[in-house]
């Protein structure tokens, strides 16, 4: 009976740290050490008032305070299954069949062009997370995204990215 009572205890503590954390893309956002103490989700404005800067594993990171004139090349990945359901950076559900992305600067609503520099294929996606937050990676495509440009068995693909109007 001690022994159960020991368990529960121990397993609500458990449940309960993991409520206090918020995750993006499924990495642990640290919260800003800021005085304002606002969490790194909607992190801290900047002078630009359009962008804001935000932490994820200790690493600090500032959003652009405008989509207009972005191009840039380098690796995109996917991410599918175990994020389908979550909640995204701007709170929409990841739909991993929707045509999405996340990015660590592009602000959250921008319309993207994405072109395998390979195949030439593009795809255009809606920018609603944060990421990717592993190595050097540009962006993070949905699955359904991913599947169009066509390298899902691969993993990665170099891209170009370029915002719409």
């Amino acid at each position: 009976m001690k022994f159960l009572k020991i368990f529960s205890l121990a397993l609500s503590l458990i449940f309960l740290t993991a409520c206090t954390n918020s995750f993006v893309n499924g990495n642990m956002l640290v919260k800003n050490t800021d005085k304002d103490k606002k969490s790194s989700v909607k992190g801290k404005k900047s002078s630009n008032s359009k962008s804001y800067t935000y932490k994820v594993r200790g690493k600090t990171y500032t959003t652009l305070g405008t989509h207009k004139n972005y191009n840039k090349q380098g690796t995109a990945s996917w991410y599918g299954k175990p994020f389908h359901g979550r909640k995204t950076a701007s709170g929409e559900i990841y739909n991993m069949y929707a045509m999405t992305a996340a990015h660590k600067s592009l602000p959250l609503g921008s319309k993207v062009k994405v072109t395998d520099i390979v195949n030439q294929r593009s795809v255009i996606v809606k920018v609603n997370d944060r990421g990717p937050f592993h190595g050097n990676r540009l962006i993070d495509l949905s699955y359904a995204a991913a599947n169009k440009l066509g390298f899902i068995h691969s993993g990665v693909s170099r891209v170009e990215v370029t915002a719409l109007k």
